[in-house]
């Protein structure tokens, strides 16, 4: 089901959309996995990828509350979907994501970002840990 203006949709619950590699065709199906590529499942190829394996979040077969789920080491793992013009100037959206911080230390750690260029910022959303 594609629904009317959906730009992007990842979903980690989904096997069929996990990748260990890049060029998305190792499935990333056992726990421990690398994630190298989360298909985009809104019909528009914007697949989140990460070419270098050490950069490589990791799927986690019973991740949060015991769902599948990526995990991201909170130092440098990042998956990216190619820059398009769909997210450019958008005049508003909705975001859905689950997350558990596994660090609690006062830093910043970005969900999601869109650059247009060095200086600017389209839209962005970061959660800030803090043990106050």
């Amino acid at each position: 089901v594609v629904y009317p203006g959906l730009i992007v949709w990842f979903d980690p619950q989904d096997s069929s959309t996990l990748f260990q590699d890049s060029a998305c065709t190792t499935a990333a199906s056992a726990d421990g996995n690398p994630v190298g590529c989360l298909r985009d499942k809104s019909g528009k190829n914007h697949h989140a990828l990460q070419a270098t394996a050490a950069l490589r979040p990791v799927f986690r077969a019973a991740g949060i509350q015991n769902f599948p789920s990526i995990r991201f080491d909170g130092s440098n793992d990042i998956l990216s979907a190619p820059n398009s013009a769909e997210f450019n100037n958008m005049g508003g959206f909705t975001t859905f994501a689950i997350f558990y911080a596994m660090t609690v230390d006062g830093q910043p750690r970005a969900i999601y970002s869109k650059r247009i260029d060095q200086s600017n910022i389209s839209f962005s959303a970061f959660l800030f840990t803090s043990n106050k």
